[in-house]
């Protein structure tokens, strides 16, 4: 089941990002891309972009995107 959107967003856990890239294959908002980081290319989240919808977290092998919840007053409508 999907998130409602307009109450998360992802959160990304670098240590655990394998940087295989199906996340960006499944956002249909096009808010990851991949960025160098330590020894690695992991997923990067523009928030911008992110509705929090959850296909990124469902379809991360690593369990390493989670959903979090936005408060209220950050957020803003598209």
């Amino acid at each position: 089941k999907l998130a409602d959107p307009s109450r998360f967003q992802s959160k990304i856990d670098l240590e655990k990002c394998n940087g295989c890239g199906l996340c960006i294959e499944e956002c249909v908002f096009q808010a990851l891309s991949m960025m160098p980081y330590k020894t690695k290319e992991v997923a990067d989240l523009d928030p911008d972009k992110c509705m929090g919808c959850g296909l990124c977290a469902l379809a991360c092998p690593e369990q390493a995107i989670s959903l979090i919840q936005v408060r209220e007053k950050e957020f803003i409508p598209a």
